[in-house]
């Protein structure tokens, strides 16, 4: 006689069970149907992306009469993209293995309908909520633009610590109107989705873990969890106290060991020809590189062009005299990936030992940081 035995069931296997359940939700009926109707575009060619596993799915079906139609599968929920051939417009939405209808326009995916996927619900519900983060960050935007034009794009100090203040009202509401949504709705993958699409790339760690913390265990462990805890694994390699190391050419092919410029102070910034706000500050290293060359203070740019010409041609614009590192991957570049960068202009302050001090300073702060190393 067979011992009947206790069913003891650990948290870990609580959270599989849980996202098994989810994932067995999500996949009845063996895979999704996407029936849409585009306005203004009664033939052509629209093209579904969507990550799958490890691989980026994309899918093409024919316009006929404005209508179109997908079918597929997903392994669990995720955001795709909608585009055409005909329209520069892309509508983003939630898909689960669901039927999905899509009603949308040529020239504005703002209006689009999309109905029938249980997490774009979840969507609609976040953008609204979201929707008082966007009509404050206006003001501070129109504020900000205001004082650079009153001051001719040179704000003395009292005008940056109002517009540093102002910042950081916008910052605060911004997490509390997150941290909110998150306590409600612990078990949508749209949380785990923002996390990883506006907090990790901006490098906002700490209210990234926070939030992260809300979730439930199945949502941690999706698509877009597991992203979140690779960027957590890669802040560690180059956060604060981190030793970072890469190696990469030079603009002619010479490689350069990061770790060679041991011994002093060093600004690892990647940036891109075609990225403004790289080129807007461009003169404030360069400034402070003349200030504080002699005395031990280095940059390394690390570029993000896929293309040599430009690149080199921005070089030479800007007067940035410096050494320059490329592999001309663009977004896949090496050292890029090593520091976990998802946005330029971003960059890392090294010490004398290699080791990251200070992250993403510009402007008047990265003067002062240097003062105070120097001084």
């Amino acid at each position: 006689m067979q011992k009947k035995t206790k069913n003891i069931k650990t948290p870990a296997a609580i959270a599989l069970l849980a996202f098994t359940i989810l994932l067995s939700a999500f996949q009845f009926g063996g895979g999704f149907t996407i029936a849409g109707h585009i306005e203004g575009i009664p033939a052509g060619t629209v093209y579904l992306s969507y990550p799958k596993g490890t691989a980026q799915i994309t899918d093409s079906a024919k316009i006929t009469n404005g209508d179109f139609v997908f079918k597929g599968s997903l392994t669990e929920p995720v955001m795709l993209v909608l585009k055409t051939n005909k329209s520069k417009s892309q509508l983003y939405f939630f898909g689960d293995n669901s039927a999905i209808s899509i009603k949308a326009h040529k020239d504005s995916s703002n209006t689009a309908q999309v109905n029938g996927s249980i997490p774009q619900n979840d969507w609609k519900a976040y953008l609204k909520d979201y929707k008082t983060v966007v009509n404050y960050a206006g003001g501070y935007y129109h504020k900000s633009d205001s004082v650079y034009k009153q001051f001719n794009n040179k704000p003395d100090s009292s005008a940056k610590q109002y517009l540093k203040a102002e910042n950081a009202k916008l910052t605060e509401l911004d997490f509390k109107v997150h941290k909110e949504f998150f306590a409600a709705h612990p078990s949508s993958i749209v949380c785990a989705y923002v996390v990883s699409s506006h907090f990790i790339p901006y490098f906002q760690f700490e209210q990234a873990r926070t939030l992260f913390a809300l979730l439930d265990p199945a949502v941690q462990k999706s698509y877009y969890g597991r992203q979140i805890e690779e960027s957590f694994a890669v802040e560690k390699r180059s956060g604060i106290g981190a030793k970072p190391t890469f190696k990469m050419a030079d603009v002619n092919g010479k490689t350069v060991d990061l770790a060679s410029f041991r011994g002093k102070y060093v600004l690892v910034d990647f940036w891109a020809s075609w990225c403004a706000p790289c080129r807007r500050e461009n003169p404030n290293v360069l400034a402070n590189y003349k200030k504080y060359h002699d005395q031990g203070f280095e940059v390394l740019g690390v570029s993000l062009d896929s293309k040599k010409e430009p690149w080199l041609k921005a070089i030479e614009a800007d007067g940035l005299v410096w050494t320059h590192v490329s592999d001309l991957k663009g977004w896949n570049n090496a050292a890029a990936l090593e520091f976990g960068v998802h946005v330029v202009p971003s960059n890392f302050l090294l010490d004398r030992d290699g080791k990251v001090i200070a992250k993403n300073i510009r402007e008047e702060a990265l003067g002062n940081k240097l003062k105070s190393i120097f001084n």
